[in-house]
C-alpha cells in the first residue's frame, strides 16, 4: 500500500457504496453541526485510488456531513491500495475510533480475521498444511497471530477480541435483526445469546425485542414455561416458596438448612451453582 498524499476530491467522484456499517443520519447532522461550528474538517477522510476511481476507506459519516452541508470538495489522504488493504484500513481506523458498539465491533472483527489471513498467508491457508496431530495447533498459531497484530493496531485487548469473536458466531440473519437495536449495544446480553442453543435465539430475540422479556435468562425461562403444561402450577409453587423464604428471615433459614439430608444439600449446592453460572453470563461485561 502506498500513501499518495493529501488531496481535495470532489464528493461526486467518491464511490461509499461499499460499507461494512451502514450511516447513521442523526450522528452525520450532529457532526456536520459541529463542523459547521468550527469551520473546517479536523480529519481527512481516506480514499483508494484504483483505475482512476476515488473509493472510500474510512470516514463514512464526515463524507455524509460534507453532503449535508452542501460542500462539493473534500480533503482526503489518498492511497494506492488492493481491496484487501484498502478493507483493513477501514476496519482499523473504525475500531481505533472506538466508536463501535459490541455487535458492530464483532462484525469488523471477524472480517479483519478474514482479511489478515488473505494478507498474511504464511498465517493462514497458504502456510505448511497441517497433518492430524498439527493442523490443530496450527489453526491455533493462526488465531494467536491474529490477535497480536489486532491488539497491537488497534489498540484493544485480547479478551476484547475473543469476545467479538463469540458474539460474531451469531448467524448474520440475527445479526441484522439485532442491527440498531437496544441489543446491539448490550455487550453482556450478546453473549448469554450466543450461550444460548441455537435452535431458541430467534425466538428469545423476538421476546427481547418485543420487551415481553427484559433479559435472555427471562426469555428462556418464558420459553420453557410456554413449552410446560404445568408452568402455571410451577409458578404458584415457586412463589409460594420464595414467600416463605422471605418470612422465615435468617434464624429460620438457617435452621432449615441444618434440618436437610445431606443429599438435599448436595442438590441444593448444585442448584446454586448453576444460577449463579447464568447469572454470571448475563451479566459479563
Amino acid at each position: 500500500m502506498r500513501h499518495l498524499g493529501l488531496r481535495t476530491i470532489a464528493l461526486n467522484e467518491i464511490d461509499d457504496s461499499d460499507r461494512l456499517r451502514a450511516i447513521d443520519e442523526d450522528r452525520a447532522r450532529l457532526l456536520a453541526e459541529n463542523i459547521a461550528d468550527t469551520g473546517h474538517l479536523r480529519q481527512p477522510i481516506e480514499i483508494q485510488l484504483k483505475g482512476g476511481l476515488y473509493r472510500l476507506i474510512a470516514g463514512g459519516h464526515r463524507l455524509r456531513a460534507a453532503h449535508i452541508l452542501g460542500w462539493t470538495h473534500i480533503s482526503a489522504f489518498v492511497f494506492n491500495a488492493t481491496a484487501d488493504e484498502a478493507r483493513l484500513l477501514e476496519i482499523d481506523e473504525n475500531i481505533q475510533r472506538n466508536e463501535l458498539n459490541p455487535l458492530d465491533r464483532a462484525v469488523f472483527l471477524a472480517e479483519r480475521e478474514r482479511v489478515y489471513l488473505r494478507l498474511n498467508p504464511q498465517a493462514g491457508h497458504g502456510g505448511a498444511r497441517g497433518n492430524q496431530y498439527t493442523g490443530g495447533k496450527k489453526r491455533q498459531d493462526d488465531i494467536v497471530s491474529f490477535c497480536q497484530n489486532t491488539a497491537e493496531r488497534c489498540g484493544i485487548t485480547p479478551r476484547t477480541i475473543a469476545r467479538a469473536k463469540r458474539i460474531a458466531g451469531l448467524s448474520a440473519d440475527l445479526r441484522d435483526r439485532l442491527a440498531g437495536t437496544w441489543l446491539a449495544k448490550h455487550q453482556a446480553a450478546l453473549l448469554a445469546l450466543v450461550a444460548t442453543p441455537e435452535d431458541e435465539r430467534a425466538a428469545v430475540v423476538d421476546l427481547l425485542l418485543s420487551g415481553v422479556a427484559k433479559t435472555v435468562a427471562e426469555a428462556r425461562a418464558k420459553l420453557a414455561n410456554a413449552a410446560d403444561p404445568l408452568s402455571d402450577d410451577r409458578q404458584k409453587k415457586v412463589d409460594a416458596l420464595r414467600r416463605a423464604w422471605n418470612r422465615a428471615m435468617r434464624p429460620g433459614r438457617k435452621a432449615w438448612v441444618a434440618q436437610m439430608r445431606e443429599e438435599d444439600l448436595v442438590e441444593l449446592r448444585a442448584l446454586v451453582a448453576e444460577a449463579l453460572a447464568g447469572k454470571l453470563v448475563e451479566e459479563a461485561a
